[in-house]
C-alpha cells in the first residue's frame, strides 16, 4: 500500500533488533546453534517487505474504529473482534458428544499483525478487509480518515 518515506520508524525498531540480539548472543543459556538461528531470524525481518508506515496507519486506524464504535470492549477485544469478522484468526473444532447429543465446538484465536509473525502481503490483505469491513459496518470514508490522519498523525495517536 504505502512505504517508508522517512524510515526514522525503522531504524527504532532495528536498534531494538540489534539490542535484543546482543542481549541474546551474551546470555550463557545461547550455544552458538541457536544464535545462529536469531541471526537469521533477524535477518529475515530485515529484508522483508513489511511497512513500519503502513503498520502504524493500521493500527491508528484500529484505534480510531476503537474510539468511535466500542460497546463497552477494551481495545484488544475490539480488535480481536475486528479480526475474528474479517476473518484473520484460526479455527479449532472440537467434537463432543453430551447428553447423547453431538455439539460442535468452535475456538477462535485471532492471528498476530506483528512484524515477525505477519508477512507484508498477509498485512495488506488484513487492511484492504478492514477498510471493507469498516465501510459497511459503520459507514467510515477511509481516504478521508487517512488524509486527516496523514495531516496530524501526532494528534491521533
Amino acid at each position: 500500500m504505502m512505504h517508508d518515506p522517512d524510515p526514522a520508524g525503522f531504524i527504532t525498531k532495528f536498534l531494538e533488533r540489534v539490542n535484543k540480539l546482543y542481549n541474546f548472543v551474551n546470555a550463557d543459556k545461547n550455544d552458538r546453534k541457536a544464535i545462529i538461528q536469531y541471526v537469521l531470524k533477524m535477518r529475515s525481518w530485515l529484508v522483508s517487505d513489511r511497512s513500519i508506515q503502513e503498520h502504524k496507519l493500521c493500527q491508528a486506524y484500529m484505534t480510531y474504529l476503537w474510539q468511535s464504535y466500542n460497546e463497552g470492549e477494551d481495545r484488544e477485544d475490539f480488535v480481536d473482534n475486528i479480526k475474528l469478522q474479517v476473518g484473520y484468526c484460526k479455527t479449532k473444532v472440537t467434537d463432543a458428544e453430551i447428553d447423547g447429543q453431538k455439539v460442535r465446538f468452535k475456538k477462535y484465536k485471532p492471528l498476530s499483525l506483528s512484524f515477525g509473525k505477519c508477512t507484508e502481503k498477509t498485512h495488506n490483505k488484513f487492511l484492504t478487509k478492514l477498510i471493507d469491513y469498516a465501510s459497511k459496518t459503520w459507514s467510515v470514508d477511509f481516504e478521508a480518515w487517512r488524509k486527516e490522519y496523514e495531516e496530524h498523525e501526532h494528534l491521533l495517536q
